[in-house]
């Protein structure tokens, strides 16, 4: 290098011409090379919520101690290493079958650096995308709270139907009275009337799905008096009742009297679906930390090299110092790399902190290890380009959006009370029956007064009418106009769910359709850059300054490596936001779950009652 400035003037032609000839084939590389084959943005290896122990996908390592033993994904064993065996660092996903898999290599050197740990003797954990959203399922606090309000919701159905249920009766009693009588004919001579009666009850009452309500109940006593006309003396009594009574308008069928469970089965619906909705609301959350957290440690490699390119041109400049250099190039080449010195420490503290975000959204208990320094994720954002129809988009939004689903049951409920508020109209109208069998005995004798009770005599009876009706009922139309009012509200309601989902699926499905664009425009630009900065180094190192100044040849040089990073930055940026794209599409659907190969019917059932320790 030092002695390039002595070649002779024909030397300097013919390495024009060479540089030339480089700047030619590197502009041609630029048309020929293709475009990047990205794969669907559901990685294939996304798994179901996992039912029993499964292995996990990823090692937690450098750590001479073990974690809990292993029951989910992340928690591994840890072990002390520095690098994994080949065969645990191939990709977990073949090459793209359209691209060439070797010319790509060189263009997206980062993406096998960013599969490795960036940072000297770090412990660190791999997995991919199905184990962290798995593992969100199974450990997330914030999913644990969600399935227990389900659970809450389901009991209260459980606890209307109870009502219907018979309950037991029993109650027993004793009562000695001593009271002075001023009428002779109360005791036939004593001047005091002293009773000792006890009694008891056993029964059962039961309230039935068309508004009645019947009871059977046998009745014991005993009834000790010193009255001389109490026969026979030392009374041993049974009584066998049963009572029935029916509403015939008002309060009658089984619509009214079941409207509790009926309302509580829709409120069940919707805390599912609002837990479901919250749910893939955080599984997004997760995923996008995820494509940002791939986006991040790129970002760090990427600004690692443009350091060392910085770097080796400082050297290459220091060693032409006298030649075709001066100070002013060192200084400026210092700059710098002082300025990318910055970014680095910005791009790293970027990296830390949506690494916490992560384990944060996660939430296992492996990922908060205090030795865990990297997280690091081993898909590699593929993304073909996808062709989405967007009436097709709709129409699996409106089957599958949980907003939808919430509104539907907010109509039935209205509509549920406005039947409710028409049947309150009516009058009360009630039939009431009651019938019952006695016995008695003396001495007290409860088993002879037992057998008698059906033995001897005849049953008694009552039947009747209980008719009422509010004057005006100026209270029931009320109840009824809001019921009405509430209808036609939530029906506006729920129009406006369905605008807002097509609204929101229609600028999903374009979001995507202009993330994929940007892919392959940010591959254009970033091969442009590519291919100025190459020619520029090469010509420098040939040329010098080829009777350009030294100065301007060095600060083209500077910008175009930072422009080829910024270039580099701004593909990988695009793969994410194309990622984050088609999950916000997704979650706009209402299928993420499904998407992860999640059944939404499965992810929050409760536990089995018998399964919950009794009080």
């Amino acid at each position: 290098m030092k002695e390039l400035g002595r070649f002779p003037s024909w030397s300097v032609l013919s390495l024009a011409w060479l540089g030339v000839c480089v700047s030619f084939a590197a502009a041609q590389q630029v048309e020929e090379l293709p475009l990047p084959q990205v794969k669907p943005p559901v990685p294939q290896t996304s798994p179901r919520l996992p039912t029993s122990p499964a292995t996990p996908d990823f090692d937690l390592l450098d750590a001479p101690t073990l974690l809990p033993p292993a029951t989910v994904p992340l928690e591994r064993l840890l072990r002390e290493t520095e690098s994994l065996p080949e065969s645990e660092t191939l990709d977990l996903h073949a090459a793209p079958p359209l691209a060439d898999a070797s010319s790509m290599e060189s263009v997206y050197w980062w993406e096998r650096a960013v599969q490795e740990p960036v940072e000297p003797n770090a412990h660190w954990a791999r997995f991919d995308l199905g184990t962290i959203v798995a593992d969100t399922l199974i450990h997330s606090p914030r999913i644990i709270g969600l399935s227990q309000d389900v659970v809450i919701a389901r009991e209260a159905i459980v606890q209307e139907e109870a009502a219907f249920d018979a309950r037991w009766l029993f109650d027993s009693g004793f009562r000695r009275s001593s009271d002075p009588v001023g009428n002779t004919l109360v005791t036939g001579g004593p001047p005091r009337l002293r009773e000792a009666d006890w009694s008891s009850r056993a029964g059962i009452v039961r309230t039935t799905r068309l508004g009645g309500q019947w009871s059977a109940n046998q009745r014991f006593g005993t009834l000790d008096s010193n009255s001389l006309f109490y026969l026979p003396p030392n009374q041993g009594n049974t009584r066998v009742e049963i009572s029935l009574s029916q509403p015939l308008l008002a309060g009658a069928g089984r619509m009214f009297n079941e409207r509790l469970i009926v309302k509580a089965q829709l409120d069940a619906r919707t805390t599912t679906q609002e837990s479901l909705r919250e749910v893939q609301v955080l599984i997004a959350e997760v995923m996008n930390s995820y494509w940002r957290l791939y986006e991040q440690r790129a970002k760090v490699i990427q600004i690692r090299d443009l350091m060392r390119r910085g770097q080796q041109m400082f050297e290459i400049v220091e060693a032409r110092q006298g030649i075709d250099t001066a100070n002013a190039e060192l200084l400026r080449i210092r700059e710098q790399i002082a300025v990318r010195q910055a970014k680095l420490l910005r791009a790293r503290a970027d990296l830390a902190n949506e690494q916490t975000r992560l384990a944060m959204l996660v939430g296992a208990e492996a990922l908060q290890h205090a030795e865990l320094d990297e997280l690091i994720p081993q898909d590699r954002p593929y993304a073909p380009p996808l062709t989405i129809e967007l009436a097709e988009a709709v129409v699996t939004a409106l089957h599958h959006r949980p907003e939808l689903m919430i509104a539907t049951a907010d109509l039935e409920s209205f509509a549920l009370q406005i039947n409710v508020s028409r049947n309150q109209l009516l009058p009360q109208l009630d039939a009431m029956v009651d019938t019952y069998v006695m016995g008695l005995r003396g001495r007290r004798n409860l088993g002879g007064a037992l057998a008698d009770q059906f033995a001897t005599g005849e049953p008694g009876f009552f039947a009747g009418l209980l008719y009422e009706i509010p004057a005006g009922r100026r209270a029931a139309h009320a109840r009824y106009r809001a019921a009405h009012a509430g209808y036609v509200k939530a029906v506006q309601e729920l129009r406006q769910i369905i605008l807002t989902t097509k609204a929101e699926v229609d600028i999903a499905v374009r979001e995507v359709n202009v993330a994929s664009e940007m892919i392959g425009n940010r591959h254009q630009t970033l091969m442009a850059a590519k291919a100025n900065e190459e020619f520029l180094q090469r010509r420098w190192e040939l040329l010098g300054g080829d009777g350009i100044p030294v100065g301007l040849v060095v600060q083209d040089l500077l910008d175009a490596q930072a422009s080829r990073t910024q270039a580099e930055q701004d593909f990988v940026e695009s793969q994410a936001a194309y990622f984050n794209a088609f999950v916000r599409l997704q979650l706009a659907m209402g299928t993420l779950l499904i998407s992860q190969q999640i059944d939404p019917n499965e992810l929050l059932v409760p536990a089995q009652i018998n399964d919950v320790p009794q009080p």
